[in-house]
């Protein structure tokens, strides 16, 4: 009969002990007990509660909660962090610590839509959990382009302009402030987008 025996679909970062024992008409005493750690590797399935939370235009909280202990497959040594910036087409990454379950994302751009996504690094990347989100708006960070004056009489003028750069928008424009001034006199106009 056989004496050696392959087992499969074992589980990896396991530890198994294994025990052999001979059978004639049933069988007999077990050997001595063998010990054995399958290697680790990695994580099959993604961190879980992945949330975010909008600080500012600028700034997202984002949390999330490890793997589950089955699909970790051995000692997480960081996450990794993928920032998708769904409005330019870029995606950043970034690393963090396995310490840490949080971090406070920095530097974005006000009124973008991001995908925000976590997997876990054991000696090999996971799978990955993601949640959309978008950053608040904040004020213009540039001006209207392209103005131009067109004189239509001796008391009017015909004002016309484009609006800022997309990325300078930093939100939707709901109008627009014109200021008009003179040596001793200044009105302000407001004007519709």
């Amino acid at each position: 009969s056989e004496t050696s025996l392959l087992i499969t679909e074992l589980h990896p970062y396991y530890t198994y002990t294994v025990l052999v024992a001979a059978v004639t008409v049933s069988p007999g005493p077990l050997s001595m007990g063998y010990t054995v750690q399958t290697p680790a590797d990695s994580p099959s399935g993604p961190p879980q509660n992945v949330s975010s939370v909008v600080i500012s235009s600028t700034k997202i909280y984002l949390s999330w909660s490890p793997p589950l202990i089955h699909q970790q497959n051995g000692l997480i040594q960081s996450y990794t962090i993928t920032i998708y910036e769904i409005d330019t087409n870029t995606t950043i990454q970034q690393h963090q610590n396995f310490i840490y379950n949080t971090v406070t994302l920095t530097n974005l751009h006000p009124n973008y839509q991001y995908v925000l996504s976590v997997a876990a690094y054991t000696v090999g990347l996971g799978p990955s959990s993601s949640e959309t989100t978008q950053t608040l708006e904040d004020v213009p960070s540039g001006p209207p382009n392209d103005l131009t004056v067109n004189i239509t009489s001796s008391s009017s003028v015909v004002l016309q302009w484009n609006p800022p750069d997309f990325h300078q928008q930093n939100g939707d424009i709901q109008h627009y402030l014109i200021t008009l001034t003179t040596t001793d006199v200044e009105k302000t106009f407001t004007s519709t987008d």
